[in-house]
């Protein structure tokens, strides 16, 4: 898919969410952030960057057994070893993301 293609399809998207965003990015075979960031406006190529790491780390097999988490839990559980175990601690207790890393550092220190 070309840069172009993408930024037609970005700008159509009927729902705004962070996850069609993410996954959109992580189907370019070649990305890169700031010339997409150009192409689309309104964004940066760290905000990209993020968008397509978290939709790339958690496959739709993966955030759909969180459905009840937002994209911010997957956010913050990105580098997390353990992100599994504490995504499954957030839905099962409806944590915030906020309570959720909280609770992380309180276990680990």
């Amino acid at each position: 898919m070309q840069i172009t293609d993408v930024s037609l399809k970005w700008e159509s998207l009927v729902s705004d969410t962070n996850w069609q965003k993410g996954d959109l990015l992580a189907s370019l075979d070649h990305f890169n952030g700031e010339s997409f960031a150009r192409a689309v406006g309104g964004t940066t190529p760290d905000q990209l960057s993020r968008l397509r790491d978290v939709a790339i780390r958690f496959p739709a097999e993966v955030r759909n057994q969180f459905a009840n988490l937002r994209w911010s839990h997957f956010l913050a559980a990105l580098n997390w070893p353990d992100a599994d175990e504490w995504l499954q601690s957030a839905a099962n207790a409806n944590l915030t993301v906020a309570q959720m890393r909280m609770r992380r550092f309180e276990k680990l220190g």
